[in-house]
């Protein structure tokens, strides 16, 4: 269908009033992806996730998401993550309505497909963030992860930073595999298009059966204080850090 989108999880960080939208589908196949432990978000209390096991993955259309935004007065922004968001072909249509009842939006993507036309048709629905998750820098070492080169996403990360759009990046540090050094190569990437882009690191979570551990927050950090010779925005986040803040599952409805 037309009217047909690939959102199927949204929910809402109450304080912040942040909305985060969940897209179906990836074009990676990270060995140690998350949503191999539940398609549901980790940031909901236990149980809820609990509640939402039972129930299928069901998207939503163009018209539902109005319904549901609707809702809202005082919403700030929307975070569009998830799987892959760019392989959804109304992406720029669901940015147009985010915008329309005010809300900021900023895009979580691999950037694999995320070339010029996407781009500048983002730019134009209003979209005005992308974070781009690098998951290696070594080609090699990201197809192995990924199935998939980081050619790429390494030329869509320097299109991205000649566009309107404010370009951030990631990468999740994963002991044994994506490893401090890896990090700052990654970093010192980031560096020669600009030294002050922002860069978060974060911290894996064991993914059974991937044979890698999660990472410490002092594996984290360390990797956090390297990348800072390179860049001058540096962020991490572990799950280890919990936030104090309510978030609440909008859909699919809990009845």
């Amino acid at each position: 269908m037309m009217d047909e989108t690939n959102i199927y999880h949204i929910i809402l960080f109450s304080k912040r009033r942040v909305l985060g939208l969940l897209f179906k589908n990836c074009n990676f196949n990270c060995i140690g992806c998350i949503n191999k432990l539940s398609p549901w978000s980790p940031s909901l209390p236990k149980n809820i996730q609990e509640k939402l096991k039972s129930k299928p993955l069901k998207t939503l259309s163009l018209e539902q998401l109005k319904q549901i935004l609707s809702q809202f007065s005082d919403l700030k922004v929307a975070l569009l993550s998830g799987q892959e968001p760019t392989l959804d072909p109304n992406l720029p249509k669901i940015v147009e309505i985010l915008n329309h009842y005010g809300l900021g939006t900023i895009l979580e993507t691999n950037a694999y497909c995320l070339n010029e036309d996407k781009i500048k048709n983002l730019e134009v629905a209003g979209l005005e963030e992308v974070r781009v998750s690098i998951k290696a820098y070594n080609d090699e070492l990201h197809k192995y992860y990924t199935g998939k080169s980081n050619k790429e996403v390494l030329k869509n990360f320097r299109l991205l930073w000649g566009s309107e759009l404010i370009p951030r990046a990631t990468t999740v540090l994963i002991p044994g595999l994506v490893d401090k050094d890896e990090v700052e190569n990654i970093a010192r990437f980031i560096s020669s298009v600009d030294e002050g882009i922002m860069f978060t690191v974060i911290g894996y979570v064991a993914v059974p059966p991937a044979p890698w551990r999660s990472a410490s927050i002092d594996e984290v950090i360390e990797a956090v204080n390297i990348s800072r010779r390179h860049l001058r925005n540096v962020w991490w986040v572990h799950h280890g850090i919990q936030v104090d803040e309510e978030v609440l599952c909008i859909y699919p409805e809990l009845i």
